[in-house]
């Protein structure tokens, strides 16, 4: 499943990124609301940013933005989620993200709502001295699983999924184990390049010892190439580490 990391990673938003028309972000919040395991999710983001015109020489900071700067602050965070619309979860699946109820407020004057009912009531106004100056936007990311997509793996390799199955079959019917990665970690020895989350990784059935894993493609490709004896180090949950002997 997709998580918060992966969301602020996409959309560049931690402290300092600077997003269209100038806007920078200052401080992050979200949570994320699991609607479907392994297909959808909403994340709730919260956060500050601060308008182009605070960063001039002299600018006093205004307690009240102008609705031209919330607007624009708004569409800045929404052309930012138009430019990056696939994440990856940290198995390297593809999830198509969009954003919805944005809303974009003074942070200075911080309003205070309470939801009754379905529809906020406004309460007071309260005086935020630290974000005086700063945007707050509120937004829904809602992030859908998209299997008609190729996994981060196959993008990183430049492989599909129809010849991962084929070197799967193949390594197979030579008597070789097949299982999937499930996290960035290791290299194979075949070709060097670092075991991605999701792909498909094999080594002999026969071989007990902890070593010998390599891409499935690799081996199918190439079965007559030697392998380096490795180390291999799997934790409970699935991650493989290979180190050369």
């Amino acid at each position: 499943m997709p998580s918060i990391y992966e969301l602020k990673k996409t959309l560049g938003l931690k402290a300092g990124e600077v997003l269209s028309d100038g806007y920078v972000v200052k401080d992050v919040e979200a949570t994320m609301d699991e609607k479907k395991p392994r297909e959808l999710y909403n994340f709730k983001v919260h956060l500050w940013l601060s308008p182009p015109s605070s960063h001039l020489p002299g600018q006093k900071r205004s307690h009240v933005m102008c609705n031209n700067l919330l607007e624009d602050a708004k569409q800045a965070l929404l052309q930012t989620a138009e430019e990056r619309k696939i994440m990856y979860s940290s198995y390297g699946s593809p999830y198509e993200m969009h954003l919805e109820h944005i809303r974009a407020i003074s942070s200075g004057l911080m309003q205070q709502e309470q939801e009754e009912k379905g529809e906020y009531q406004k309460q007071e106004w309260q005086e935020d001295e630290d974000a005086i100056g700063l945007i707050e936007v509120h937004a829904l990311a809602v992030a859908k699983r998209r299997r008609d997509l190729p996994r981060l793996s196959e993008l990183e390799k430049g492989t599909s999924g129809n010849e991962e199955e084929a070197a799967d079959d193949e390594m197979k019917r030579q008597g070789y184990r097949i299982v999937k990665a499930h996290f960035k970690s290791g290299h194979c020895p075949l070709c060097g390049n670092e075991v991605a989350p999701g792909e498909h990784i094999a080594k002999p059935k026969e071989d007990r010892s902890r070593g010998g894993w390599a891409h499935s493609t690799c081996l199918a490709n190439c079965p007559e190439m030697p392998m380096t004896p490795t180390k291999t180090i799997m934790d409970g949950e699935g991650a493989i580490t290979n180190i050369k002997e």
